[in-house]
């Protein structure tokens, strides 16, 4: 079968490709017993980047402690009632942004009963365990930054756009049956499995159920391969890369692929030509931009909002686990508020002169290679949905394409032309509004 897809020839910006290099993961242990102020997480193993630049603005004030089972299991883990999060699972985010394995003392850490349940889809795309939809009056689904979901080859790989119907035969079939060429060998194909959001929001995007890919489980076994976190996909697709670069496929959130791309051993993402679309779009106007403006304005497919959902008292603020009791320290509400305050950029607690300011969030997320909600110019209400014209209440586009994560100062024309430090210095009608050093239409 032909590849039915064309690279679309838009750019936005010019620029060479960044390489960077996110928090390490640590391989030490701590005793998570002597942690202060705990918030415990659990969910999504994407997110990972995000929650390390969050541990750092932090810094001392909260304790992240994290587990990444898969999206849909971390919601469970707060939607189903009982359900907990077993302890080996979990680390510390450091004031660092390292990840140290709890411990208990000398002993293992136990189950946890989690605060916040972290996902890049919404509760109700879950497919296994299942979420009440809606979600109960005694949770809410609370709205972080945007990551772009991304189907990814070797660095190395001559491939560079694949379209939703070659996606959906390469995952769908895994080179048996029907093939796309390269992607005709099953095991060069990885996959996520049916909680993890990314292959839930991809499969969204291609058309194909996430629990109608096929894996190495049951009568598939031997088809394709499920990588169990973003961690294990990267060393597979890299691994791959050494003998059969152009048969490797996967996917991933661009906070994992950004840093590894144009790298030594690196990772590479495709443009994506959605159903009905013409031709393929990076997420990015480049292949190494990452300005992910393909996103924010409505033409890159694969993206969502981060979910983090949690217990709320009566008047809708989050609270902690109602087990919260029995974990090893107790977590606190004022802290799980804390937590939702920064990564929901709500206005009453998270200012231009707060401790951590709005601007030190929002180059947080952009540090991690998310986009912050401030920068979009398009919004939708579900899954994949149909995306409509945004205007954020406090515009931060041409801040986030200033900084090296977001653009790298390749900025958009307008922005070159308005910097500011006052409202007063914003003389063109349709930018009235200075933010963070540039003129915004809001």
């Amino acid at each position: 079968m032909k590849k039915m897809f064309n690279t679309c020839r838009f750019a936005f910006l010019a620029g060479g490709a960044v390489l960077v290099t996110a928090p390490v993961a640590s391989a030490a242990t701590v005793d998570c017993t002597s942690l202060t102020h705990p918030v415990y997480i659990a969910g999504a193993s994407e997110v990972k980047p995000y929650l390390q630049q969050l541990a750092i603005l932090l810094g001392s004030s909260v304790s992240l402690i994290y587990s990444a089972p898969s999206a849909c299991v971390g919601l469970g883990d707060v939607a189903i009632t009982g359900q907990t999060e077993p302890g080996s699972g979990f680390s510390y985010l450091t004031t660092a942004g390292a990840l140290e394995t709890c411990t208990a003392g000398a002993n293992p850490y136990p189950a946890i009963n989690v605060d916040i349940g972290v996902s890049g889809v919404y509760p109700s795309t879950c497919i296994t365990p299942q979420i009440p939809s809606p979600l109960p009056a005694s949770l809410f689904d609370f709205l972080g930054p945007v990551q772009p979901e991304e189907i990814v080859v070797p660095w190395s790989s001559s491939e560079s756009s694949i379209s939703a119907d070659a996606a959906y035969i390469v995952f769908g079939y895994a080179g048996q049956a029907f093939m796309v060429s390269p992607w005709s060998a099953s095991t060069d194909i990885w996959t996520r499995g049916v909680t993890s959001g990314a292959q839930l929001i991809v499969g969204d995007a291609i058309g194909l159920r996430a629990d109608k890919w096929l894996s190495k489980l049951g009568a598939d076994a031997g088809a394709s391969q499920i990588a169990t976190s973003t961690t294990e996909m990267v060393t597979d697709i890299t691994g791959s890369a050494a003998t059969s670069p152009n048969a490797t496929i996967g996917i991933l959130g661009s906070g994992t692929v950004d840093p590894l791309k144009n790298a030594t051993g690196g990772l590479k993402p495709l443009a994506f030509q959605g159903i009905g679309q013409d031709c393929g779009y990076y997420a990015d106007s480049t292949l190494n931009a990452f300005d992910k403006i393909n996103v924010r304005q409505g033409r890159y497919e694969i993206w969502g909002r981060e979910h983090f959902v949690t217990n709320v008292d009566g008047a809708g603020n989050p609270v902690a686990s109602p087990g919260a009791a029995s974990n090893p320290v107790p977590s606190a509400d004022a802290d799980v508020q804390t937590v939702i305050a920064l990564i929901t950029h709500n206005p009453s607690v998270v200012t231009l002169t707060s401790t951590p300011s709005l601007q030190s969030v929002i180059q947080a997320e952009t540090s991690a290679f998310f986009v912050p909600e401030c920068a979009m110019q398009v919004a939708r209400t579900s899954e994949i949905g149909s995306e409509t014209s945004y205007q954020p209440s406090v515009g931060c586009g041409c801040f986030y394409e200033s900084q090296p994560h977001g653009g790298a100062g390749n900025l958009s024309a307008y922005c070159n032309t308005t910097l500011c430090t006052s409202n007063t210095d914003c003389t063109v009608p349709a930018y009235p509004h200075c933010n963070f050093g540039y003129c915004e239409a809001q």
